[in-house]
């Protein structure tokens, strides 16, 4: 007559199988989070990033006080950590928010440890794609958003000194004042 109940090889076989499947679900849940933190951070960036890129585009081309360097600051203009004193695209270049900040210089709340932004205006030739040491009237303001040192977000546009830059400088290429592209990393 039999004895009711499992044999240890049942009981080892049955083990094996309840581990394999909460190793499976572990890690499908561990790519889930991290998908979905990448994405959280490429949204947050992209907001960073524009809000940037507005404030830098809302600021005439050429300084208002008649400066003629064509990007950075002025002499006389100081960087401190409020961008309130700027006044030109210009003196964006080579600007960096680490934290990020608002234009009067504090801090924006939840971007604070390992959050960071850059500013790089280059005055850019009839192509667009080469960067030219003279002033052709257009420049390309690329913001780039870091967190925890990767890349999150890159907008990139263009600030013209007038429309007819646009056309002197476009050579058939059709470019708006404000041309702006959003590249996600």
């Amino acid at each position: 007559m039999r004895k009711r109940g499992f044999t240890l090889v049942e009981v080892i076989i049955a083990t094996l199988l309840v581990g394999g499947v909460c190793v499976a679900s572990v890690r499908v849940v561990g790519a889930a989070r991290m998908h979905q933190y990448r994405n959280d951070g490429a949204a947050r960036g992209a907001q960073l990033a524009a809000a940037m890129m507005d404030e830098v585009l809302a600021q005439p081309y050429e300084d208002p006080d008649g400066d003629t360097a064509l990007v950075g600051l002025e002499a006389g203009e100081v960087a401190l950590l409020s961008r309130a004193l700027l006044d030109d695209v210009g003196d964006y270049d080579g600007r960096v928010d680490q934290p990020p900040t608002n234009i009067d210089g504090d801090p924006i709340p939840g971007y604070g440890d390992g959050w960071s932004r850059t500013v790089e205006v280059e005055p850019v030739g009839p192509a667009l794609s080469a960067v030219v040491f003279v002033d052709s009237g257009i420049y390309r303001v690329t913001v780039t958003v870091h967190r925890q040192g990767l890349t999150v977000a890159r907008l990139v546009s263009y600030r013209a000194r007038s429309a007819d830059a646009v056309a002197a400088v476009g050579g058939g290429v059709q470019v708006k004042a404000n041309v702006t592209g959003l590249d996600l990393k």
